[in-house]
């Protein structure tokens, strides 16, 4: 649908707008929206501008949500002009149309979604969650971590090498031609960039693994494609979890622009190396592999060996590091470095440092030889 039929940002909401959209799912019926208020949300997600809007209606109606998550393209415009690149709100705006109703977790329910392809404008409305436990960088526990695996594993199983992922259009798959070729590009350039910006601070191990993946880049994409493959999320941190809490008794999951078919075990890897320091990872990492292996298979995944697991694992951490070295040239860095004084904590230890010391306890290089 054309950007024109729909508001691109929270300024350009309307009680209108909001109205018809409800009404058009179902979530009202003769109520209509008289007032709203727009509350930015920046400590969820870069690459869309996210926001609370609170309503006021003209008459009580039972079910009507007075509180709605709306994302929508983000305001800098690296972040856009790469979101437009890799169609990232395409991605989002499909999952929320096509598999959100049936995903196999839980996640926000959408009361609107639109998109334009033109532009990559985009507009969705969400279940608010607030009420939900959440969890900051830096504060997850063993326990938390062991209730990700629980809910992630399962999803995993709902989809594992399912005939219809490979025929969505939208969905990110290996065997992209388009895709990979545009993925190797953007990476050539973000290497050097993130090596410069961050001088000594850019890990050595890093730094060889990007030279290295970029050079086997297309036999790794083969085996990428070749894997058991699932729906993964494809930026699985605690900043797009939900935990359940009293109000909300349901573990849910949150911004879903990357998604893609891969293996499952990329998301295992991308949490575990994003929410433990170097040796609390080190600590709890095999319960949790081993806890994550058990579940598929309780859920009815055959043929997957825990040494398979394991290096799917292991191969993950290498996504996650060259993803971490393209978030950190196209992402708002200022933004982030406010966000992480906030936290008390450095986004760049964080975002490359945690990543570089597993993937060399890991010998990774070992698998790119």
């Amino acid at each position: 649908m054309a950007a024109a039929s729909f508001p691109t940002s929270a300024e350009r909401v309307t009680d209108a707008w909001l109205t018809r959209a409800l009404r058009d799912a179902g979530a009202t019926c003769a109520a209509s929206v008289v007032r709203h208020r727009v509350e930015p949300i920046t400590e969820r997600g870069y690459a869309a501008t996210t926001t609370r809007i609170e309503l006021d209606y003209d008459r009580d109606e039972a079910g009507a949500p007075h509180s709605l998550i709306a994302k929508f393209p983000s305001e800098y415009k690296p972040t856009r002009e790469l979101a437009h690149t890799f169609g990232i709100y395409r991605n989002e705006a499909g999952f929320y149309r096509d598999l959100a109703p049936d995903a196999g977790i839980d996640v926000p329910h959408c009361f609107c979604v639109e998109h334009d392809p033109a532009t990559s404008d985009f507009v969705l409305l969400l279940e608010d969650l607030s009420g939900a436990r959440e969890i900051e960088d830096g504060s997850v526990t063993v326990a938390d971590a062991e209730e990700v695996v629980r809910n992630l594993a399962p999803f995993h199983a709902r989809w594992w090498n399912d005939p219809l992922l490979p025929r969505l259009d939208w969905l990110w798959k290996p065997d992209d031609p388009q895709r990979r070729a545009r993925l190797q590009v953007v990476l050539q350039a973000a290497v050097p960039q993130a090596r410069e910006r961050m001088g000594s601070a850019f890990p050595e191990v890093i730094s060889k693994v990007a030279e290295r993946w970029l050079g086997s880049f297309d036999r790794l994409q083969e085996r990428a494609r070749t894997s058991a493959l699932t729906l993964v999320h494809g930026d699985l941190h605690v900043g797009q979890m939900f935990f359940p809490s009293r109000a909300v008794p349901r573990f849910a999951l949150f911004d879903w622009q990357v998604c893609l078919l891969a293996a499952g075990a990329n998301d295992l890897a991308r949490f575990v190396l994003m929410s433990f320091a170097p040796d609390e990872r080190e600590a709890c990492e095999t319960g949790l592999v081993e806890q994550y292996h058990r579940r598929l298979a309780e859920h009815g995944v055959a043929d997957y060996p825990l040494e398979r697991c394991w290096e799917d694992y292991r191969l993950g951490m290498m996504s996650t590091a060259m993803l971490n070295i393209a978030a950190s040239i196209y992402i708002d860095t200022e933004r982030a470095e406010q966000r992480s004084a906030e936290l008390g904590i450095d986004w760049q230890e964080r975002t490359l440092g945690w990543p570089a010391a597993a993937l060399e306890h890991h010998r990774v290089l070992d698998l790119i030889a």
